[in-house]
């Protein structure tokens, strides 16, 4: 549907896009001098496109309709009521055999992708007529509309070529494909997903192997000091790239993260796997944006905790005169606007909020981190790329969940000190960081800043006394 907006949409009664455009320049350029093939051009784009396009976009609404219909009779899924949740259904050879899958959806796939392949080759068509006429002067007005028109008409092809291998009964064993549904307000949007386990080869052939150096750097290449997991994933290695040679290295921050920061965790609360943590979690966070006096920003890994702490806190929040934010409520930029510009503010944000969110200064003084950022093992991505990892004798949680996880910790961490004059404290409510072995590469993949392992009241005089001690930072912006 974006790429055939792009070729001509109505708004408002306006018809705009590549094809009326070129549909306008060809009709001024020849006036009312018409020869036989450019009325045929004009009625083309006139009455042959548009009908192409409808029978497309009818086909599409019938083929994800039915692809959607699919995963509540193969696997009945629960959505949040959230704007951007989401749920997945991974698509496994078994599925193939379904009655649906075979006697609906197959058939409405491939009819949709002679719809797609249609309106496309009439685009490449009509701009191949155009091209034979030789006519230098709309050649000149047309030729870069007409590359568009190309381009797009290719992206449509290629998106009816993924279409018939989704559908198809060979299952790549380096591939995973799923059916995901996210709802928005107005509608459920059906996405089909066809993914590379692995895309070390591919990078390192079309990207590491092209170039005679490139640079990489970020403030999350490392976990537990080192590159290792991030040279697998993207085939920095020998075997990918035998002739280069790859150097890393770890630079020290510029900020004083001693003097700037203080890592905490409050050692009296109940394991994220407890049934009382959401309780327990609830109200050390009001204890920690008391301390804060706001300016918070607290990172959940999943939007169902997330509301159900807000809820808790919300009332409370607000008769203290603090100012509460949810994802979803708005879009994230409007958010992050109100944010810096109110104080006293709480934003209580999931995944997106995690990384390249800047607040400098001391609109943003205090980081939750509620839980580690463990990515959801029934997600099929990681599902499957555990899968082949320990199919390789690997072992998926060390060498992938954790690893993963660890860089999106770093991310979180790394939302709060964003200049020289910053300070701040990032309080982690999960306490497997001291109980679990794998703890200590977290808490060693971060930079060295003042630590405090202790119960929530010892927690809430270590905090004021770090605001305190750090206040004169805020008066030197």
């Amino acid at each position: 549907m974006r790429l055939t907006a792009r070729l001509t949409t109505e708004k408002k009664g306006q018809v705009s896009g590549k094809l009326p455009f070129l549909k306008e320049k060809i009709a001024n350029h020849y006036r009312n001098d018409f020869s036989a093939d450019i009325t045929s051009i004009l009625n083309r784009l006139a009455m042959d496109l548009p009908g192409l396009k409808r029978d497309l976009l009818h086909q599409a609404h019938e083929t994800f309709g039915a692809f959607f219909e699919f995963t509540q009779s193969a696997q009945p899924i629960s959505v949040d009521e959230h704007p951007t949740a989401e749920s997945k259904l991974r698509i496994l050879p078994y599925h193939h055999t379904h009655k649906f899958w075979k006697e609906q959806l197959v058939p409405s796939s491939k009819l949709l992708c002679e719809s797609i392949l249609r309106y496309a080759q009439a685009l490449v068509a009509l701009v191949n007529d155009l091209k034979q006429r030789k006519d230098a002067a709309l050649d000149e007005q047309i030729k870069a509309v007409c590359f568009e028109v190309s381009t797009l008409a290719a992206r449509l092809e290629e998106a009816s070529s993924v279409l018939a291998r989704f559908t198809a009964a060979e299952f790549p064993p380096d591939k995973v494909r799923w059916i995901e549904m996210q709802h928005f307000k107005t509608m459920i949007n059906t996405t089909l997903v066809d993914a590379d386990l692995d895309i070390s080869k591919i990078l390192a052939g079309q990207l590491f192997s092209q170039f005679s150096t490139i640079v990489l750097c970020s403030a999350t290449l490392t976990t537990n000091q080192q590159f290792h997991f991030i040279r697998q994933r993207l085939g920095l290695t020998s075997s990918h790239l035998p002739e280069r040679q790859i150097k890393e290295y770890i630079y020290h921050s510029p900020f004083d993260f001693q003097k700037q920061a203080l890592l905490a965790i409050p050692t009296d609360i109940a394991e994220p796997t407890a049934s009382s943590f959401v309780h327990d979690a609830s109200e050390k966070i009001w204890q920690i944006i008391q301390s804060s006096r706001g300016n918070a920003f607290v990172l959940f890994t999943s939007y169902t905790m997330l509301k159900t702490c807000f809820d808790k806190l919300e009332a409370r929040l607000k008769e203290h005169r603090f100012h509460p934010l949810k994802q979803g409520d708005d879009d994230r930029q409007t958010l992050l606007n109100k944010f810096k510009a109110t104080n006293y503010s709480v934003l209580f944000g999931t995944d997106s909020f995690w990384e390249g969110v800047d607040v400098a200064g001391d609109a943003l003084r205090c980081v939750i981190i509620v839980k580690l950022p463990f990515k959801v093992p029934s997600d099929p991505l990681i599902q499957a790329r555990s899968e082949a990892i320990t199919a390789q004798g690997g072992d998926a949680f060390m060498d992938y969940s954790l690893p993963q996880a660890i860089v999106k910790f770093k991310q979180g961490f790394g939302r709060l000190i964003r200049h020289q004059k910053d300070r701040g404290c990032i309080i982690c409510l999960d306490t497997r960081l001291l109980t679990k072995r794998y703890g200590k590469f977290f808490l060693n993949s971060l930079p060295k800043c003042q630590q405090f392992f202790v119960p929530s009241n010892e927690l809430q005089t270590h905090m004021q006394e770090f605001y305190r001690k750090t206040h004169f930072l805020t008066k030197t912006q």
